[in-house]
């Protein structure tokens, strides 16, 4: 990829949603965690490094430099598990699939509003990411994935809403991931805002 595709613009970029928490949590020492990773075929990762990052530390140049910084075939994830004065809470995050309806929308805003913090929809090419600008604990963030997942609809011949294996990927790993980075061919675009903020 050349370097323009990795340019970051804040306003548009789920960066927006890691500056919001940390207005909300001015006061708290934050750590956030995120990744470096290799993607195989859909839904398979072939390696991942875990990294941490000081809340006073991100900012578009710390993120411009990490995607610059990125080898060959990798990409970088942002994760839902943040540290906040110790304590593991999570982001509110979710990996829907396809361009969705507008029944659909309505029902995940439903859902998400009644999280503290503000909605963000960003277009990703092959899926929505959907983030709450808010941290949520431990036991919140189960009960949440819990009921993201029963966003989709029941029976076999309705196509879901939801990725069911990011779900599983995020309770067999202890924490959600989201494509915050453009460098590989696996994937089609840098994610970018397409609703709130």
């Amino acid at each position: 990829m050349d370097s323009v595709s990795k340019t970051v613009n804040q306003v548009s970029h789920p960066l927006a949603v890691v500056q919001k928490i940390k207005e909300m949590h001015s006061d708290a020492d934050l750590i956030f965690e995120y990744s470096i990773y290799t993607p195989g075929p859909p839904g398979i990762t072939l390696s991942r490094r875990i990294k941490q990052v000081n809340g006073d530390d991100v900012c578009q140049s710390w993120l411009q430099n990490e995607l610059d910084n990125l080898s060959n075939g990798e990409e970088l994830a942002w994760h839902s598990k943040v540290l906040c004065s110790g304590k593991t809470f999570h982001i509110p995050m979710a990996d829907f699939m396809g361009q969705l309806d507008h029944n659909s929308i309505a029902r995940i805003s439903a859902l998400l509003h009644a999280f503290d913090g503000k909605l963000f929809v960003y277009d990703s090419g092959r899926s929505l990411h959907v983030y709450v600008g808010s941290l949520i604990d431990a036991n919140e963030w189960h009960s949440y994935l819990g009921t993201v997942l029963l966003l989709n609809p029941s029976g076999t011949s309705v196509e879901h809403i939801v990725d069911c294996r990011w779900v599983g990927h995020s309770l067999e790993n202890g924490f959600s991931a989201l494509r915050w980075s453009l460098n590989t061919e696996r994937y089609t675009k840098l994610p970018s805002l397409i609703a709130g903020g």
